[in-house]
């Protein structure tokens, strides 16, 4: 038998014409083999006959083994079947991880929440937490539930030293994901009504929490003590808070709303993500891929994905 190809020929042995299948003392070819000590990955770049030896031009099928090494992979076998496309698999260490099938994301067989986004999903864990960016609503979950962050955000301190009519000092900036923010004044002894910084007021109730003489704080209801005038941005106390018990320290906490209109989605629409901070340090997440919001990007509080500084 022989063929129209001289290399195939010679690499199986195949002669050329039947003088040569009758030579005395033929011999059959050898094998070649090639070894490759270091294997450094796949070469996606050039043509698969530039490829150099110690890279694949698609290592299909093929796994890291150990460093320079490769194996084959040893197939798949079906886990759990879903409704909806797998949109993402998030772990959280130490817990269950979830699967993001459809709009729901799963525990194991429980449905833990069930108004995700139908888009691929992200995840970065911040103490203890797992923070999820799926393009609709960014989520915590802490292993036990699943809820949106924008429901229970950090809630910051726009200014402090305030006298009752305005002023201060400028201590935080307002949340964007967050329309609540909190004031802290230094009452004065005829002083009832409180003016507030970011006006008009949501329909959220104010609180109100007045210094006391051994260090803690006295909580006080609206229409309860203080009424509140969310037009004007004011809240009236029915009896003055006073000066402070403590010289030098604010003794007037008043804690309110103020919605930004589509602050909240300048976070909430994100889609792609990373950890990141001074000097390599991963101690903010940074968003951005909202699809009204283009090559925008905005970072979270100190190991707080729960607060986005709004300036």
């Amino acid at each position: 038998m022989k063929s129209s190809d001289p290399l195939l020929d010679a690499r199986y042995g195949l002669l050329k014409n039947s003088e040569q299948t009758n030579m005395p003392g033929a011999s059959a070819p050898t094998l070649s083999q090639v070894k490759i000590d270091t294997f450094l990955g796949a070469d996606l770049t050039n043509s698969p006959a530039n490829a150099d030896e110690n890279r694949s031009p698609d290592c299909e099928n093929m796994i890291r083994d150990v460093p320079g090494k490769v194996r084959k992979r040893m197939g798949w076998q079906v886990k759990r079947t879903l409704d909806g496309r797998i949109n993402g698999y998030h772990a959280l260490m130490g817990h269950d991880p979830l699967v993001h099938a459809g709009t729901k994301l799963y525990k194991g067989d429980s449905v833990v929440y069930s108004d995700a986004n139908d888009a691929r999903s992200r995840s970065w864990e911040f103490g203890e937490k797992l923070y999820i960016a799926d393009g609709k609503a960014l989520l915590c979950y802490d292993g036990t539930a699943v809820t949106r962050v924008d429901a229970d955000a950090y809630i910051p301190t726009l200014t402090i030293a305030r006298a009752p009519n305005g002023g201060g000092e400028e201590y935080e900036n307002a949340n964007l994901i967050c329309p609540k923010y909190r004031e802290q004044f230094l009452g004065t002894a005829e002083d009832k009504t409180y003016q507030m910084s970011l006006v008009p007021l949501d329909s959220t109730p104010v609180e109100a929490e007045l210094l006391q003489a051994d260090g803690s704080w006295k909580p006080m209801a609206e229409n309860s003590g203080f009424t509140v005038n969310r037009t004007a941005g004011t809240v009236t106390f029915t009896t003055a808070p006073g000066v402070s018990p403590v010289a030098g320290q604010d003794n007037v906490k008043i804690t309110a709303s103020h919605t930004v209109e589509g602050y909240a989605d300048r976070v909430n629409k994100c889609r792609i993500g990373i950890q990141f901070g001074v000097n390599g340090a991963t101690d903010r997440l940074f968003l951005s891929g909202s699809p009204q919001l283009i090559n925008y990007d905005w970072y979270s509080g100190l190991n707080d994905p729960t607060y986005w500084g709004d300036q």
